[in-house]
């Protein structure tokens, strides 16, 4: 099913290879000797796929006649997992599947965890973060569970990598930093070094080279010593990038040669890939193009045959840029335009991605309501059925009344209770549901009534009061150049700068009630304007992400969704103690998701008084106004993100 060039047996595994082949002579058609296969298989996957691959098969097929489960899945799994290493992702995923059924089977939760973890690295591999991340906590959840600490932690490792590529670069910081303790306890050394690792490479994403370099020494030793070879790739491959973000080229080429040399070693074509094009910019970098030049083909070639979408683009970009060095500009110009078409289809792919993870979190909430409407049509039809046995039983009741009077009483009187109790229920649930319905328009008439109040009170300081400042100012201005010796007056200047000042404060407050911008230009520029003027005060660094927002909405909507944004924001600012923070819209037709996370101090989410503690009260009724769903997903010392979804009616 898949190729790849036979390797040469590395000396430091020949020993074991030759007794677990000798062992394999010996046996006989049993469990044992699947065994013996798997064990002799994970020596081969480091260095030769193609002989792990039919030992795969080998095991797979004895498992099936001797009827061994465990072998079964084990090689599924296996398998799955070279089809990944040789960038068959959709080979990878069914053979993921037909392990995952033999397992689910078996009850084994650990194996299903494993797998997990890996269909973790499937999507990760395929740019599907956040459905990467789901795999990887439900994976770190079972090996907890498990009390399973050492693949606890290389789930909990994966989460950290994903959240990185997600633009969530300090909360990945924060639980390297939280989980990195925990990891220094264990026996694997190995977990301790992919978290140093991980450190390395978001520090050096942010930019912060000094604390990056914290970690350098510690990796490189390691790096040097290790029989892993996957971790070394990983570990010389982010050394590599620091020095290139250090803009030190040099080291950066001789680091990333390294990571290569192991890639090529493992016959892993998703890392020789990456690591050609990584390689191929450092020459770029240092002017020697001709010497780029093999590399960058070679990886946009790879990159092609696997449909590695991202560093097809990077790698474009690359070409194009040594074409142009090279004076050979229709080739810059083709490469260009590869680039900037790749750049549209990565950008499509990320939200694709998103809206369909998005997606199946809709259906699964849309589900949960169908499932209380079942339950109360349930309710319904017991009382329905009541009512009729009722019926039936006073009329069968009637012919034995004189034999079963006392009976027929105290069941009847039964049987009213009970009727009297369900529809107390059906009652309660009515007046409840119009409590709900009369909340919601109590909520609109009060919320509309606000927005109306701040508009004309906006509008009153702007042009009243705004105007009248304007005209001291004016005053002031002409009092001045009239009088000459009033520019040396002390009292004249600070009255003048106070009146500036107050009729700066004038506006502010007016566009904090209701910018104007929000009417003339939508929603959009107002957020940007609002982020900007927080970043601009330096209590916040605030991200805003805006995809599928281009037809303006509802004058009302937008006015509410801005204010729950303004409301969050005020809050992270005030009490979250959070040095950045995003804001993303992502609509998809009728549908909108708006999420806001910080990386502040967060806090428990199970606490009773929540809404209060979060000052959520507003935030709330303005999702209830718009018929929304909220969710909170708070950690302490790690940050807090708010969710909300939203069906739109414009």
């Amino acid at each position: 099913m898949f190729t790849h060039l036979q390797a040469q047996v590395p000396p430091s595994a020949k020993p074991t290879i030759d007794s677990l082949s000798r062992l394999l002579s010996q046996s006989n058609e049993d469990s044992n000797r699947v065994l013996l296969y798997m064990d002799l298989l994970n020596t081969y996957i480091d260095f030769d796929l193609k002989e792990a691959e039919a030992l795969g098969w080998k095991a797979n097929a004895l498992s099936k006649k001797i009827s061994f489960p465990l072998g079964e899945g084990r090689s599924y799994f296996s398998l799955g997992n070279i089809a990944r290493y040789n960038g068959y992702m959709a080979t990878c995923d069914s053979l993921f599947s037909m392990a995952e059924q033999v397992f689910t089977r078996m009850n084994n939760p650990q194996r299903l965890a494993f797998i997990d973890n890996e269909r973790g690295s499937l999507y990760f591999n395929q740019g599907n973060y956040w459905l990467a991340a789901d795999y990887y906590a439900k994976a770190a959840e079972t090996f907890e569970k498990l009390n399973d600490t050492i693949n606890y932690m290389v789930s909990y490792q994966n989460l950290i990598s994903v959240l990185g590529e997600t633009d969530n670069v300090a909360k990945a910081i924060l639980l390297a930093q939280k989980i990195l303790p925990t990891a220094r306890l264990t026996t694997d050394t190995s977990q301790v070094f992919y978290i140093m690792q991980s450190l390395l490479v978001n520090f050096t994403l942010i930019k912060q080279l000094d604390s990056a370099r914290f970690y350098l020494d510690p990796l490189k030793k390691f790096a040097a010593t290790t029989a892993d070879f996957y971790i070394a790739t990983d570990i010389y491959n982010a050394i590599g990038d620091y020095f290139s973000a250090a803009a030190l080229h040099k080291e950066a080429l001789e680091y990333n040669l390294l990571a290569l040399e192991k890639a090529e070693l493992l016959k892993n074509d998703f890392l020789v890939t990456r690591l050609q094009l990584a390689v191929g910019s450092c020459f770029l970098a240092l002017k020697e193009k001709e010497k780029a030049l093999p590399y960058l083909l070679s990886a946009l070639r790879m990159a092609e045959k696997s449909s590695n979408l991202r560093v097809s683009y990077e790698g474009t970009r690359l070409l194009s840029k040594y074409y142009e060095q090279a004076g050979q500009y229709n080739e810059a110009y083709k490469y260009l335009s590869r680039h900037l078409q790749l750049k549209d289809s990565l950008r499509d792919a990320r939200v694709s991605n998103h809206v369909n993870y998005l997606e199946a979190l809709y259906e699964n909430n849309k589900k949960e309501k169908q499932i209380n409407v079942l339950a109360l049509q349930n309710t319904q039809k017991e009382l329905q059925l009541v009512k009729r046995n009722r019926a039936l039983y006073l009329g069968g009741a009637g012919a034995a009344f004189m034999l079963l009077g006392l009976g027929f009483l105290y069941r009847r009187s039964n049987h009213k209770k009970l009727i009297a109790e369900k529809e107390q229920e059906m009652q309660r649930e009515q007046i409840k549901f119009l409590e709900r319905q009369q909340q919601v328009v109590s909520l609109q008439s009060m919320v509309n009534g606000q927005e109306t109040e701040r508009t004309r009170i906006a509008k009153d300081l702007h042009d009243g009061l705004g105007g009248l400042f304007s005209t001291v100012k004016m005053y002031f201005s002409t009092l001045e150049h009239e009088q000459q010796q009033l520019k040396e007056n002390t009292l004249f200047k600070k009255s003048y700068e106070m009146v500036d000042t107050a009729a700066t404060e004038v506006r502010r407050i007016a566009h904090n009630m209701m910018p104007e911008v929000l009417l003339k230009l939508g929603l959009e520029k107002a957020l940007n304007d609002l982020c900007g003027n927080i970043t601009a005060s330096r209590l916040l660094r605030v991200q805003l992400q805006v995809h599928g927002m281009g037809n303006r909405l509802g004058p009302s909507t937008e006015i509410m969704l801005y204010r729950i944004v303004q409301e969050l924001l005020n809050n992270i600012a005030k009490h979250a103690q959070a040095t950045e923070a995003i804001v993303q819209f992502l609509r998809e037709g009728n549908r909108l998701s708006v999420t806001v996370e910080d990386n502040g101090k967060g806090f428990n989410t199970m606490a009773a008084d929540l809404r209060k503690k979060a000052g959520l009260d507003s935030v709330k009724s303005r999702v209830d106004y718009l018929n929304g769903h909220i969710s909170i997903e708070s950690e302490t010392n790690v940050g807090t993100t708010v969710m909300m979804d939203f069906l739109l009616n414009d």
